[in-house]
């Protein structure tokens, strides 16, 4: 109900409000639809409480849109677009009539901004009905032919006056139409497949001027690579290698032209194809006298043919990244090949005897070399994007040419390492390389490679300095502060106030990759260390986090340098990848048992809890019945040990009056080991020495018990007597390795504690001895 008299006091609000004041308050109208269910309210028809408010809606902005001044117009359009884009199936098809008042409204004499509106509202209109057939039948199909031919001629270029006479300037609607083109395009081709011979030329002599925006140059390149999949489907493999094969012939015709002045030593790997170059007359600029394998027209002189060979670049660049549904083949060693050409022609060093000096031909003039200097760094970059792009779309594909791309990159680098934007081209594709392709490659250039993350780091610092310097004040002592010693705030600030350069930027990403992908065994000492060094004083989370996990191993597979991980905690102390890295919480893991061998110690309270994780709750009661009898024929069998150790006491008491024979404790302990190993389970833990008063005043105090029969008192009291001088302290339970693997052994008796003395002195620690045998010899001898 609320929503419906939203409905109504919009559409009221339309039809009382003069027409010059709507664009005021078309902003809030837009919002106040965008809020209703409008889809419901679309689909109830005549049936629906709501009904004549959306009729009075629908009428209203079809008479804005037919409006004679620009502000009922503006109005409609704005409306038409929070409709269509908060609405559903229903409003679509309600809005036919809409479209179609747009389309009239294009040819109206609106301002640049307006015409854009009636643009951006028509492509959303044709993007949305393309799930739904019975839409496209109606809206698209008969509508969409009718929207191409209008922003045809939206297109043409306009006649401007300057002081030399008129001149043809490009439509300020020439980016607009273009973006609708591309969304378009791709979701009804074969709607422009009819218009093929009409677009081309128009995208031809837009990416052929130099003249050209580069926003527009980029978007007539990319609808030149959409068309590819307007043609007939059954034509789309030969079309692409035909558009490959020509891009690449233009290529090589271009730099035969415009890079006439060098002495090449490139020799193509294609033995099919053969140029010969014919006598060059270095008299007059190179040129072009008529137009190329790929249509692009004419050119003259050293500018024109270098953006000539960077347009072909990035129209290679775009074909590889557009996605096709149909498999297509991609001349991967045709493309490696014009790469190869084009980044051997390098700037000279300046150096006598360089090995990467180019030769020129001697009629060559000084002017034209320094020119085609002047234009090599851009060439290059065309290059290495070629190349990143190809590793991108075809990643472990690209494995056999992996050795010749590195070899082209890192030999680059060693030429134009002083180019600034050439070394972030170059940190870009390796990156992309360590990514997407095997480490081999790198490793086999490593000197190089080692040089290239030196430099990397020398940029990082440059860049941390030039930023900070910039925008922060010096302190008194000259002193640098670096990484987390930068409050929050002030690195807010920086970052917000200024832009990284692109150098920088690059090489902030290609320090964590190379942490992260390359093998620490493979990085020198030095290098290792200038690359934690930097990571450290810029505070880069990335790359102290991947230094950390691919640390430096010593032959021993031990980490043979610092960690990183001290400073990672400073600057991430509250962040969950550092939490799980620092305390990591693994799984219990339980095996229904443990498993008892018969020289395995088991505490009580190890085998209770062992106990409580392996048991089933239906198997409780059945476990503790096997315990107690368990526990039963334990206590059988340390009585009997008990016995053994009595006779093996009296053994020793026979002979307390032989002195010779007297031996050590230790020496007692290996006899009963051997005589008693065989029917006992445990060995008993001797206890240190005590004195012979404390032994005595235990002897007197030791209870014993009388036979039920005689009165006596029992034999087996008294041996255990004698067992208690010998070995006061219990020994430690050792288990008998029970049948059933399934449940670990419990023992409910609480092992006995040795006594304690809560006294101070220091008697207490003075260990225990046998009254019966005489230490004095032992302590003399000692």
């Amino acid at each position: 109900m609320q929503q419906e008299s939203v409905l109504r006091a919009v559409a009221n609000r339309l039809t009382v409000t003069p027409v010059e004041d709507l664009p005021r308050i078309a902003g809030l109208l837009a919002a106040q639809l965008a809020d209703c269910s409008l889809n419901s309210r679309f689909a109830d028809g005549k049936a629906s409480n709501a009904s004549v408010a959306v009729h009075k809606l629908r009428t209203r902005i079809n008479s804005l849109l037919q409006e004679k001044s620009i502000a009922g117009r503006f109005t409609g359009v704005v409306l038409v677009k929070a409709a269509v884009d908060n609405g559903g199936e229903n409003v679509l098809r309600a809005s036919e009539s809409w479209a179609r008042g747009l389309l009239n409204c294009i040819n109206k004499p609106d301002t640049v901004e307006v015409k854009t509106l009636y643009l951006v509202a028509l492509t959303r209109i044709f993007v949305l009905t393309q799930d739904d057939p019975a839409l496209v039948r109606e809206i698209t199909t008969p509508l969409l032919p009718t929207f191409i031919k209008t922003t045809l001629n939206l297109i043409r270029p306009t006649s401007v006056r300057t002081s030399n006479g008129s001149r043809k300037v490009a439509s300020p609607m020439l980016t607009s139409v273009l973006t609708c083109w591309i969304r378009l395009l791709p979701r009804h081709a074969s709607v422009f497949r009819p218009f093929l011979k009409q677009l081309r030329p128009i995208l031809l002599t837009i990416i052929a001027d130099g003249e050209a925006l580069a926003r527009e140059r980029d978007l007539a390149i990319q609808l030149l690579c959409w068309l590819l999949w307007s043609v007939p489907k059954n034509a789309i493999v030969p079309e692409s290698i035909s558009m490959f094969r020509n891009l690449i012939n233009a290529a090589h015709a271009t730099v035969d032209k415009a890079f006439r002045a060098v002495v090449e030593e490139y020799e193509s790997n294609d033995a099919t194809t053969t140029r010969v170059r014919g006598r060059q007359n270095f008299a007059k600029d190179p040129k072009q006298t008529e137009s190329d394998s790929a249509g692009l027209p004419p050119w003259t002189g050293i500018q024109e043919g270098s953006h000539r060979l960077r347009v072909i670049l990035e129209w290679l660049t775009c074909l590889l990244s557009v996605s096709s549904a149909e498999p297509l083949s991609l001349p991967i060693g045709a493309l490696s090949d014009l790469t190869t050409r084009l980044m051997a022609i390098t700037v000279p060093s300046g150096k006598a005897g360089a090995i990467n000096d180019m030769k020129y031909h001697e009629e060559a003039s000084k002017d034209e070399k320094e020119e085609l200097w002047v234009n090599l760094p851009e060439v290059h970059k065309g290059c290495l994007r070629l190349l990143a792009e190809l590793c991108s779309s075809l990643g472990q594909a690209l494995f056999p040419l992996q050795q010749t791309i590195v070899g082209q990159i890192l030999d680059l680098f060693a030429s134009m390492s002083w180019h600034e934007s050439v070394r972030s081209e170059i940190y870009s594709v390796i990156g992309m390389i360590m990514k997407k392709l095997d480490i081999s490659a790198l490793e086999s250039h490593r000197a190089a490679f080692l040089s290239l993350l030196e430099r990397c780091c020398d940029d990082l610092k440059t860049g941390y300095v030039q930023t900070t310097g910039s925008n922060t004040t010096p302190a008194k002592n000259d002193s640098i502060h670096l990484g987390s010693n930068v409050a929050p705030n002030e690195k807010s600030q920086v970052g917000s106030s200024c832009k990284q350069p692109d150098v920088v930027e690059a090489a902030w990403m290609l320090l964590s990759q190379s942490l992260k992908y390359y093998p620490a065994t493979s990085l020198s000492r030095h290098i290792r260390t200038e690359m934690d060094r930097t990571a450290v004083l810029l505070d880069h989370k990335d790359a102290m986090l991947a230094s950390i996990l691919n640390p430096v191993l010593a032959k021993d597979g031990k980490v043979a340098g610092a960690s990183l991980l001290p400073f990672l905690v400073r600057s991430m102390d509250d962040n969950m990848v550092l939490d799980a890295l620092l305390r990591p919480r693994m799984p219990v893991l339980t095996d229904g048992g443990v498993q008892v061998g018969t020289n395995s110690t088991v505490q009580v309270g190890d085998a209770e809890e062992n106990e409580s994780d392996g048991l089933a709750e239906t198997d409780v009661l059945a476990h503790l019945e096997q315990s107690v009898a368990e526990q039963q024929n334990e206590d059988a069998r340390a009585l009997e040990a008990r016995v053994d150790e009595v006779h093996i006491t009296s053994r020793l008491e026979d002979n307390k009056d032989v002195r010779a024979q007297k031996r050590s404790i230790d020496a007692l302990e290996t006899e009963f080991v051997s005589d008693g190993a065989h029917s006992t389970g445990y060995l008993g833990l001797r206890e240190p020495k005590k004195s012979r008063s404390e032994a005595l005043s235990e002897e007197v105090f030791t209870p014993t018990t009388e036979d039920t029969h005689t009165g006596r008192p029992s034999e087996v009291d008294a041996d255990t007597e004698h067992l208690g001088r010998l070995n006061t302290q219990p020994p430690l339970w050792q288990a008998q390795g029970p049948e059933s693997p399934s449940y670990p052994v419990s023992d409910t008796t609480a092992p006995k504690q040795p006594p304690q003395d809560d006294s101070d002195s220091d008697d207490s620690e003075i260990p225990t001895i046998d009254p019966e045998l005489d230490t004095d010899e032992d302590e003399e001898m000692l």
